[in-house]
């Protein structure tokens, strides 16, 4: 048990120190009075890719942790926006968005009866003011076999937090298939991920900025959903589980995870 809380604490502490030295201050930011207004159109199109950047991942195969079972650990994403769109040179403090979002996550699963795994997870995109908090379920519907492979069904929500003007929920329902060879559980998954983002107090791009803000014209909400296909091949070791992950939507996002445990 200690080598699993030393060795969870050393993979955390190295995620997020090598993440800190991506990119400097990023921050996303909604200038209410400037020449970066954003357009209906152009708040859609934010709202779709960071929404799919912080979606959750499968970060594992379908097959549960059984009632015993946990894993705790981290993941590090690579989400590769479209850097040179016009909406994210706008929202981005520097104007100057990176070439990708680096997202570290800190994650946490448990093994419950009756097929039933439940977890939680918390990132912070350093060096920016993004952060979100989550959690998932997944229900075995068919259990790994000698001739047949595990099937799962998952939901999961997120909720954005720390960015002023935006509000957003993401939520995830999904259905994955894995098999276990050996130490070697491939998998793969299609989700599908609704999006409700809300902006708050911010005229579009189209104001007059000389009219009072009365006759200011606002944003509206941006409700969107993706489907998003998802391949990955987990390691199983003794106490720890090793696995890589590509997710492919409007934008695609790449993960590696470590995690801990039984």
């Amino acid at each position: 048990m200690k080598k699993i809380v030393f060795g969870t604490i050393l993979v955390i502490t190295l995620m997020f120190s090598l993440s800190t030295h991506v990119y400097a201050n990023k921050d996303i930011t909604f200038p209410i009075l400037s020449n970066y207004l954003l357009s209906q159109d152009e708040f859609k199109s934010l709202s779709e890719e960071l929404g799919l950047a912080l979606s959750y991942n499968m970060l594992g195969p379908s097959s549960n942790l059984g009632l015993t079972g946990f894993e705790i650990g981290g993941a590090v994403s690579f989400a590769d926006i479209n850097q040179n769109a016009s909406y994210w040179q706008k929202v981005t403090a520097d104007h100057n968005p990176p070439d990708f979002l680096v997202i570290p996550r800190l994650l946490v699963r448990k093994g419950l009866p009756w097929g039933i795994d439940i977890g939680a997870s918390y990132l912070q995109i350093p060096n920016t003011n993004v952060s979100l908090i989550g959690g998932e379920v997944k229900v075995a519907l068919l259990k790994d076999g000698i001739a047949t492979p595990a099937i799962g069904l998952r939901g999961a929500y997120s909720s954005l937090m720390g960015v002023p003007h935006l509000g957003m929920q993401v939520i995830d329902a999904s259905l994955g298939i894995s098999k276990k060879l050996f130490i070697f559980e491939p998998y793969a998954g299609v989700s599908e991920v609704f999006i409700l983002s809300k902006p708050s107090g911010i005229p579009s791009s189209q104001i007059n900025i000389t009219l009072p803000s009365s006759q200011w014209v606002y944003l509206k909400e941006a409700d969107v959903s993706e489907l998003k296909g998802t391949v990955g091949l987990q390691l199983d070791l003794t106490f720890a589980r090793f696995a890589i992950e590509a997710a492919f939507a409007k934008i695609p996002v790449y993960s590696v995870k470590l995690t801990f445990g039984l």
